[in-house]
């Protein structure tokens, strides 16, 4: 339930945050990733499957380089705003 909840907190804050932070610095119009956020979308998904992989069958998949993927998607992301 964590990781759907975080999935759903990155998808509602990608679209979020970058309409706050243009009202802010006073941008006439907010600055807009739409590939790094269907990237983060879609390895965020990805993650989560690998992990409950993971857990439900004890495979030896490793979902840790998908997520460090994802983890940089997001700093790169909230970098551009």
């Amino acid at each position: 339930a964590v990781l759907v909840i975080t999935l759903l907190v990155g998808i509602v804050a990608g679209r979020v945050l970058p309409f706050f932070t243009a009202k802010g610095l006073g941008l006439a119009a907010q600055v807009r990733t739409p590939k790094i956020d269907k990237a983060v979308m879609y390895l965020s998904i990805v993650a989560i499957t690998l992990f409950f992989i993971n857990k439900l069958f004890l495979n030896t998949i490793n979902p840790a380089l998908v997520v460090a993927t994802v983890a940089a998607l997001h700093l790169l992301r909230a970098g551009c705003w």
